[in-house]
Formats: structure tokens, C-alpha cells, sequence
């Protein structure tokens, strides 16, 4: 019989209490209870974490992966260290939690309420967990540094050097902070001869913690392209990738995989940003990146090739601790306990494999524009568009980004990650409110008419349930002077006052007052800064607000900021359009802005300004055409009372009945005279109440077209049956 293969998982532990709370007692004749059974009461469980839960977890994903008679044998912290509650554990740094049920959550799992925080002797070092010697030829070693003391211990890293000597594989689970520490040293050496393969894993908010530039949030080719560039930089992960593979995890949606061959793959959830899958679920738990971490290792054990399909399965795992939470038992030894059977699905079912994997660019000059949707969509994308229409988008749009808020779904990366950016103020602007001075929070939305520019900020404000969002809407080309102003600041106020957080939309906020461009700019300054406005002479205080710009004249922030606008006054020079904006505190304006987004539309920019007869050689590209079919089907069930017939269920789904000249044309069409209302104009115009099939029939006259389509619409009409 072989010999077994010897794991050995060491680093920093943790003696983790947790505290649960015990209802008062009210049993029994209250005249034989004591005091203390007329009170609440709580219950304290010692768990070893660190680097004794990776090695529980790792035994528990060997057995999910390889069998329960797999060939391997441990030698690492759990059976060094004290079994029982004595003396020699006050040596270790120790954590406290609080753990409650969270009655809102769907089995009312047990997780941390609140974390207190860690204790430790304050004389002295707190002890390193107990490690092996020696290990035979081809052992596989884990590293938990938790940066709490055994990566600065000198022979520590000494026995860790000397065992990895004879390793076959090394996995180092990091913490921040990762300033070069005596570890880092021994594993960041210039030059070094090649040794056991080493995989790092590493989250991507302690690579932040650490000044590297990674955006949060925003979309997924936005993090992968600026961790690219901080690997390429002189930073710790550049020096990370020469020691080996590095998984930067981005919580428990994502990772971005840097292998030490070069190979660069980004695993991600299509459906969520960062971080959404915890905020998902009440409480918090530890341990998900030592689930990840062990699922890795035992993956690996299994095949050295096998990264690439390990990883996504290693984000199920530590979704699947998440989710269940800490496991109870009715023994008093240890009655809570962290779940360590998560890395089979049926041990929790309803976490799905829903990653998926796409590599990421080589080369600078492609990093920019480079984007995952223009990567997957097919050549005959207007197939793929027609399909969305007809049947959704969940089934086509499966290996995607895709980004919803309410009713607004977004595939675009640009538009993604300007919407993410105008959530993510919304949430600290509504977080870091309390206590601090009241001042208006301050954005703009930018895009041309019918692009929809306010509507994707409402559904935004609908999607935030920390506080009540009162949307108050208000067009300054129907204000007469600065008093309509004031009269909104007032409604705002009153608002305010009754615990509601007004939103004030400032539709066509560019256009002139008077005579004067830019002329309601300035009228703005003094409550944007200050949380105040001026009426007759009375100062009044606005409360908390957030202002949202919607541009008329300017269809994007750029054009805002640099204008070549002429408000329909006599055409000035460029450099007097330069000093009218400046005139009207245009600058002092934008720099009071706190975030912006430009919304794309459904015209390709590439139609702006120009005549129908310029439009011959203008084609809509696969992105905008696939934008389309999203807009449509949306706009096709908002008038379910018109177009349910239309829309049978056949075999349990439900698919659209539509021509496939109509579906072309209003797919294809140049372009849409009034944005998206144009289109929604068509659909209002159409005889669909009551008809079980969108055709030619059922559009508008074409003179009716006229007014909100280009004559292509009516060309693609007319273009022969293509060959199916």
C-alpha cells in the first residue's frame, strides 16, 4: 500500500467565544427559581479558529472530493493544541462574537450579530500555534497568516522554510496587513531558484487596505482591468505573482486568478457586484476564505490542473458557510460550531454553481475598452436579440454582466458601472448622514432625449430600504425665476422635517435663464455647499437631501464640462462658450458634484447631428441591438393588458409571438427620433390589444412612423425573408 500523503496546515489560531443569548427562564414554580433565572441569560462556546478551522475544513473537503478513505494524513495544529479550557489558552489571541438567529432569513440560520473584537495579554506576544519538525518528501503545507504573530517569528518561518523545502505544494492564506514582514521576506526572494508550486489567496480589500487602486462595485471589467495594473506595478502584488498562483478573491462573488505561468482568468457572478451576496443575508459570518482556501487545497491535491474549475466551486463553498451558518448541536461541549460539511451542493441546495469564467486581456492597448459582453456576443448577435425579445434575457444572457435595478436592466459597462457608482454614494450619503452637517448630496445624469436619464435613478432610490425616499420632480424650463427654486427647496424641507429624504430632480438643469446660459447654475451653489438657501433674505436650512441633475442641452458630462453649446443664442466662438460657462459658474458647479453617469441610450452616437441622408452608412452594432431587445421586451410586458395574448404559454414559457420583420426593424432602425420614447410611441401606436401576433400589419402608417423612426425602419420592413 502507498504511503499517504502527509498535509500539514499551520500558522495563526484563534480561540474564538462565542456568545449566544439565553431567553429568561420562566419555567417551574417561581417560588423554587433563583434570581438569576428571572433574567436573560448567555452562553459562552470556545471554537479554535485560524489555522485549526482551514485544517477542520480541509479534512472535511478531502472527503468531499476524494472519498472517505482518501490517501492523506494529517500532521498539523488541531491535535497540538489544548483540548480543554485551561491555563495554557490564555496565551492565545482569543475573539468575541455575538451570535443571534436571524428571524428574517429563510431557516433562521445562527450567525454573528455583532463582532467585540480580540483580547490578549498586553505583556507579551501572544503564542504561536504548535507545528511539526519534519515532514516526509512531497507533503503538502497550508498557511493560515492572519498577521497576528507567526509571520513576524522568526523560527516560525525558519521550520515553515525548512519544511517547504520538501513540499510539493504550498497554499498561503494572507491577511492584511502585507507589509513586508519576515514571511514576506522568506517567500519574496529576487532570483530565486523555482520551488514547490505556491498558491496565494489574498482578498481584494486587503490588497486596497494597501493602497492598490481596485475599484469597488462598479463592474467586473472595471476590477480586473486596475488589478492588471497594480500586478504590473511595483507593488506586493506584483512581488506576490513571482512567488506563484494568486487568487484575489473578491468576496464571495468573485476572483480574479494570476497564474504563475501568466495565465489570467476572471471568475465572477454575472448576477451580483461585489459583495451583494452577503448583503443578501442578515448577520455575517467568518471563515468563508478558509472555506475557499480548503476547497482549493483539496481541489488541487487532486489534480494540479485543476484550478480553473476549482475556483468557482471554492465561491460555492464559502457561499454555502455563509448561508447555513454556525451548525448547533444539543452537546454541552460544544453546543454551536462552524458548519464544516459545505462543499457538496447537497449540503446546501439552493447555492448554485452560477460562476462563470473569462479571460482577461493581454496587452494595454486592448485593456481599456475591453469589456466581457463584446467578448461573448455572438457573430449573428441580432439572432441573439431577437431570442431576448421574444423569451427574456435570463436564458441568453447567462455568461454575462448583467445589472438590474427594479425594473432597469443594464448590460453596458460603462452605463453598469456609472449606476453602481450613483448606488454606492446613495448608501454612504443615507449610512453617514446621522450626526454629521447637513449638505445635499449632489450627481449628475447626462444623455440624450428618451434615454431615460431620471427613471434609472428613481428605481435606484425605490431599491434602498435603510430610509423612505420621497422623489420630488422638477422641470426649470417651467420655473419663471429663482423664487419656483426656493418654493422647491421649501417642499424639500418639509420633507425633511418628516423623516423622509427628499429627492430633487432637476430635469433640463443646462438650460438658460433668461437670456443668460447656464443661468440656474448659480442659483444652485450656495445650497449644494452649504445645505442652505437664501429666501427674501431669510437663510432656511434644507436638512438632507440628495439633488439629481438630469442634463437637456449636454448629453454627457464631458460636453458639460467643455461646451460647444450654443442654447439657441447667437453661435459663439469656442473660447467664448469657455468663458460664458465660466461666467455662469459652470466650474464651481461641476466641482459640487459629487458623482455623475451618462446614460447611452438606444442610438448609437455615431447618429447624432446627423441628417437621415447621412445615416446610410451607419450601422448599429451588436451592443446597441441587443440593447434594444432588452428595452422592447420591457416595454412589451409593461402593456401586458395589451399584449398578453401575444404572449402564450407554450410548454411552461412564455415567448412572444412577433414577426420577424417587425422584430428587425425595430431592431435595426438607424435611428430613434426621441430615444427610447420613440419607441415606446410605436409600440402605444400599434393595434396589438387583443391580437395574438405583432406584424407588419399592426404597426403604425408609415406617415405615423415618420415622426419617431428614420426611413430604414421601412426599408428593413420591406428586405426580403432571410434563410432561417
Amino acid at each position: 500500500m502507498a504511503a499517504k500523503k502527509t498535509i500539514v496546515v499551520l500558522g495563526d489560531v484563534t480561540l474564538d467565544w462565542l456568545q449566544e443569548e439565553i431567553p429568561r427562564s420562566q419555567a417551574g414554580d417561581s417560588k423554587r427559581l433563583r434570581n438569576y433565572q428571572f433574567h436573560a441569560g448567555f452562553r459562552w462556546t470556545p471554537v479554535w479558529g485560524g489555522a485549526a478551522l482551514v485544517e477542520r475544513l480541509l479534512k472535511s473537503a478531502i472527503e468531499a472530493r476524494h472519498g472517505a478513505g482518501a490517501p492523506f494524513r494529517f500532521d498539523g495544529v488541531e491535535a497540538r493544541l489544548p483540548k480543554t479550557m485551561k491555563d495554557e489558552t490564555i496565551d492565545y489571541l482569543q475573539s468575541l462574537a455575538i451570535v443571534k438567529q436571524m428571524v428574517k432569513d429563510e431557516d433562521k440560520p445562527l450567525r454573528v450579530d455583532s463582532f467585540r473584537g480580540f483580547t490578549a495579554d498586553p505583556k507579551k506576544r501572544t503564542a504561536v500555534a504548535p507545528y511539526p519538525t519534519s515532514v516526509p518528501p512531497g507533503a503538502c503545507i497550508v498557511v493560515d497568516d492572519a498577521a497576528n504573530g507567526c509571520r513576524d517569528d522568526p523560527e516560525f518561518v525558519r521550520n515553515l522554510t525548512q519544511l517547504s523545502a520538501k513540499a510539493s505544494l504550498i497554499v498561503i492564506k494572507l491577511s492584511r496587513p502585507l507589509e513586508s514582514s519576515v514571511l514576506m521576506k522568506a517567500l519574496i526572494k529576487p532570483g530565486s531558484t523555482p520551488g514547490p508550486r505556491t498558491v496565494v489567496v489574498v482578498n481584494a480589500d486587503d490588497l486596497r487596505a494597501q493602497g492598490l487602486d481596485i475599484s469597488r462595485r462598479l463592474s467586473w471589467e472595471r476590477s480586473a482591468i486596475d488589478l492588471l495594473r497594480a500586478a504590473n506595478d511595483s507593488s506586493i502584488l506584483k512581488k506576490l505573482t513571482g512567488v506563484g498562483d494568486v487568487l484575489v478573491r473578491f468576496a464571495n462573488d468573485g476572483c480574479i486568478v494570476l497564474q504563475h505561468n501568466h495565465a489570467r482568468y476572471l471568475v465572477f457572478d454575472p448576477r451580483r457586484a461585489e459583495d451583494t451576496y452577503d448583503q443578501e443575508l442578515s448577520g455575517t459570518m467568518p471563515g468563508a476564505t478558509s472555506a475557499f482556501t480548503a476547497d482549493v487545497t483539496a481541489a488541487l491535491l487532486k489534480s494540479a490542473d485543476s484550478l480553473r474549475h476549482a475556483v468557482p466551486l471554492a465561491l460555492c463553498a464559502s457561499r454555502r458557510l455563509l448561508r447555513r451558518g454556525f451548525d448547533q448541536h444539543k452537546t454541552t461541549q460544544r453546543p454551536i460550531d462552524y458548519p464544516l460539511r459545505v462543499f457538496r451542493s447537497r449540503d446546501a441546495p439552493d447555492v448554485k454553481n452560477d460562476f462563470k469564467i473569462v479571460n482577461l486581456p493581454v496587452g494595454d492597448e486592448s485593456q481599456e475598452d475591453w469589456s466581457i459582453l463584446s467578448t461573448r456576443l455572438p457573430k449573428r448577435s441580432l439572432d441573439l436579440a431577437r431570442k431576448i425579445v421574444q423569451e427574456g434575457h435570463e436564458k441568453h444572457l447567462k455568461n454575462v454582466p448583467v445589472a438590474q435595478f427594479g425594473k432597469l436592466l443594464l448590460i453596458d459597462k460603462g452605463e453598469i458601472e456609472g449606476y453602481r457608482s450613483i448606488e454606492n454614494l446613495f448608501r454612504e450619503y443615507i449610512k453617514g448622514r446621522h450626526g454629521a452637517r447637513p449638505r445635499p448630496l449632489s450627481i449628475g445624469v447626462f444623455g440624450p432625449p428618451g434615454s431615460g436619464k431620471s427613471f434609472g435613478i428613481k428605481e435606484i432610490a425605490a431599491g434602498i430600504r435603510e430610509t423612505e425616499i420621497k422623489v420630488l420632480p422638477f422641470n426649470l424650463t417651467q420655473f419663471e425665476g429663482p423664487a419656483d427654486l426656493n418654493s422647491a427647496f421649501h417642499i424639500a424641507r418639509d420633507e425633511s422635517l418628516k423623516g423622509k429624504l427628499p429627492l430633487l430632480i432637476f430635469d433640463e438643469f443646462d438650460c438658460p435663464f433668461g437670456q443668460q446660459p447656464w443661468g440656474w447654475l448659480k442659483f444652485f451653489l450656495a445650497p449644494m455647499q452649504d445645505g442652505e438657501f437664501n429666501d427674501n433674505g431669510q437663510i432656511h436650512p434644507l436638512g438632507h437631501a440628495i439633488f439629481l441633475f438630469a442634463g437637456g442641452i449636454a448629453h454627457t458630462f464631458k460636453k458639460f464640462t467643455e461646451p460647444s453649446v450654443t442654447h439657441n443664442l447667437k453661435p459663439p466662438t469656442e473660447s467664448d462658450s469657455e468663458a460664458r460657462f465660466k461666467e455662469a459658474k459652470g466650474p464651481d458647479f461641476a466641482s459640487r458634484l459629487k458623482g455623475y453617469v451618462d446614460v447611452v441610450g438606444v442610438n448609437p452616437p455615431s447618429t447624432e447631428g446627423r441628417k437621415d441622408s447621412e445615416l446610410v452608412n451607419v450601422e448599429v452594432n451588436s451592443v446597441y441591438i441587443v440593447r434594444r431587445a432588452i428595452l422592447l421586451r420591457s416595454l412589451l410586458l409593461e402593456q401586458e393588458h395589451r399584449t398578453r395574448n401575444m404572449n402564450p404559454i407554450t410548454d411552461g414559457k412564455n415567448r412572444f409571438d412577433i414577426d420577424r420583420a417587425v422584430l428587425n426593424a425595430l431592431l435595426r432602425v438607424k435611428r430613434y427620433r426621441h430615444g427610447a420614447r420613440s419607441l415606446e410611441s410605436i409600440l402605444t401606436m400599434s393595434r396589438l390589444t387583443d391580437r395574438d401576433h405583432f406584424g407588419v400589419a399592426s404597426l403604425p402608417s408609415e406617415a405615423q412612423l415618420t415622426i419617431h423612426v428614420d426611413k430604414s425602419f421601412v426599408n428593413i420592413l420591406k428586405e426580403p425573408p432571410e434563410d432561417s
